[in-house]
């Protein structure tokens, strides 16, 4: 929860999402914070989306492939592969919510 919570504040400040400075972490309690992150920004991306701050969507849907772009790097099992497909998952759903975006403005 810690690394969920510092890294979703260091997205919503316009920050790099990288490490946490002065606090030792667990390379898997990482992975997994990160993981959980991507679900965050979704909801971000549907709150931006709701007050027609479409291009905060877009902005959101590129950091969450970015992140699981580095993550696919990793071999992840167990638990934290579970992780991994609820982030994928996130993935998925921002990409549909911004392809629906897309189609309705140019519908418009």
């Amino acid at each position: 929860e810690f690394v969920e919570a510092a890294m979703f504040h260091k997205y919503i400040k316009g920050k790099k999402v990288d490490k946490i400075d002065k606090v030792k972490i667990k390379f898997d309690s990482y992975l997994g914070g990160i993981c959980d992150l991507t679900g965050e920004m979704v909801r971000y991306a549907v709150n931006k989306a709701s007050k027609k701050e479409f291009d905060e969507v877009e902005k959101t849907k590129e950091a969450i492939n970015d992140i699981i772009g580095q993550l696919a790097d990793f071999d992840m099992t167990g638990y934290l592969r579970t992780k991994y497909d609820q982030a994928k998952g996130n993935l998925r759903k921002i990409e549909q919510m911004n392809y629906e975006i897309s189609i309705r403005r140019i519908e418009k």
